[in-house]
């Protein structure tokens, strides 16, 4: 039995142990992110970075703790019998803070979350009050004190009071960061300040957010970039073909194909390569190598060797990885904290075509008397039309992978995604990439 296999084996009956007892200690601060989500039976709850359940698991789905409050779904049956999925919040310790009555709700940053009704978003204070009418078409998180929103298809930011402090005149923004938001009308990039004034007089065929005083930007289409500071004058030129913003002091470029870091000077920071990266957070960055996500240092060595399907970033000295169906929570030296099997109950949709031809499905993964079962529907406009339906007579899992036979007599072998957030029923990812619905952060 190889070591990872023993941790495994290890964190299991451990996580076991955790199921059997719920301790509740004092709140975590405001911004407290360590409570960590944890999977049992189907249900999420939380555990701090010993490993000990801090709130136990009794919600359908919940949300990462930010601002001291996190989101979480429970259902509730209708006098008529329907049943309805509202998100509502709760504290550290657990307690309901904000009823269930939202479709949608996103993280409280600066003490404003936003949240949406039927299909319009708008922001709430953390006592539950809105500080906006729920009059927006899209919502994101608040960034540097200022949050962007959608009216009829342009984009806006809005203050901490809910008033307008930029006006929705731009077909893309990019989140404040420094001061500054990358902003584009038609195809022409720029970057605007706090009151909505142009910052700079410079425009930009791309331009990414400003990070550690620097923001990567290009001039026209092609490999060469330039690195600018906030008012606009360029700081040094850069061949790429793209670049990630810089975080703990440095910056991942990707050059022939394969990712690379640089420090604030703009050299080479180690002489590894790899095919996929993360962001410097904690002093270690994750990976992608040989098809295996691992850890780097900022030395340039690996500190844990690329072994997992995939990797997230560390945060107070933890770090969720997965491996063959299951999470996994570990340290910096690689050692197995916790883990349970990512649950893969939920629906994943998919859609094709265009408004004269499109087909949309659905599959619905289900676990009943400790059996999955799946369910199959969709629609069709052109193509024959008319609706879709179907069952799966067969249907197991096993790690990474199912095995399916329809009712109509097909069958085939598919997959699920790392973290389970999408699933594909004939391994071909431009035809049949099925997402589980509504996703916007990790499951659990």
């Amino acid at each position: 039995m190889d070591s990872l296999t023993q941790e495994t084996e290890m964190s299991k009956q451990f996580c076991f142990s955790i199921m059997l007892v719920c301790v509740t200690l004092g709140a975590c601060s405001s911004g407290d992110d360590r409570w960590r989500i944890f999977n049992a039976e189907d249900k999420a709850g939380y555990i701090d970075s010993s490993g000990t359940v801090v709130i136990k698991p009794e919600f359908e789905r919940a949300g990462h703790f930010s601002d001291g409050l996190a989101s979480m779904r429970m259902s509730k049956t209708n006098k008529d019998g329907t049943t309805i999925q509202k998100w509502g919040y709760i504290d550290c310790d657990g307690n309901l803070v904000i009823t269930n009555r939202f479709d949608e709700a996103g993280n409280f940053v600066d003490g404003r979350a936003c949240v949406r009704l039927t299909n319009k978003w708008g922001y709430v204070d953390k006592d539950g009050k809105f500080i906006t009418p729920v009059r927006f078409d899209a919502a994101r998180e608040f960034s540097d004190g200022l949050a962007a929103v959608s009216l009829s298809n342009k984009w806006g930011f809005v203050d901490r009071n809910g008033g307008l402090a930029v006006q929705p005149i731009y077909d893309e923004v990019r989140d404040f960061s420094s001061g500054r938001a990358a902003v584009r009308k038609n195809w022409i990039w720029g970057y605007i300040d706090r009151d909505g004034n142009e910052a700079m007089t410079n425009k930009f065929a791309e331009c990414g957010q400003f990070a550690e005083g620097l923001a990567f930007t290009r001039i026209a289409q092609g490999l060469r970039g330039a690195w600018i500071d906030k008012n606009g004058v360029t700081i040094r030129t850069q061949q790429c073909e793209a670049a990630e913003k810089y975080s703990g002091g440095f910056a991942a470029v990707k050059t022939a194909g394969k990712w690379m870091f640089i420090d604030k000077k703009g050299d080479s920071a180690f002489a590894l390569r790899f095919d996929e990266v993360g962001a410097f957070a904690d002093g270690m960055v994750a990976v992608k190598s040989n098809g295996h996500w691992g850890y780097v240092n900022t030395d340039g060595r690996f500190a844990i060797q690329p072994k997992y399907d995939y990797a997230t970033a560390f945060s107070e000295g933890i770090a969720s990885v997965y491996l063959d169906g299951v999470k996994f929570f570990i340290d910096k030296k690689g050692t197995v904290k916790y883990s349970f099997p990512i649950p893969r109950i939920g629906v994943y949709t998919r859609y094709m075509g265009d408004w004269r031809n499109y087909v949309s499905e659905s599959i619905k993964v289900n676990l009943v008397d400790g059996k999955f079962q799946g369910v199959y529907w969709g629609y069709r406009k052109g193509y024959g039309g008319g609706p879709l339906t179907g069952f799966f007579t067969y249907f197991t899992i096993e790690k990474n992978v199912f095995t399916y036979a329809f009712n109509s007599g097909s069958s085939g072998v598919g997959y699920f995604s790392p973290r389970g957030e999408y699933l594909n029923i004939d391994r071909n990812e431009d035809r049949a990439l099925f997402w589980l619905y509504k996703i916007d952060r990790d499951p659990y």
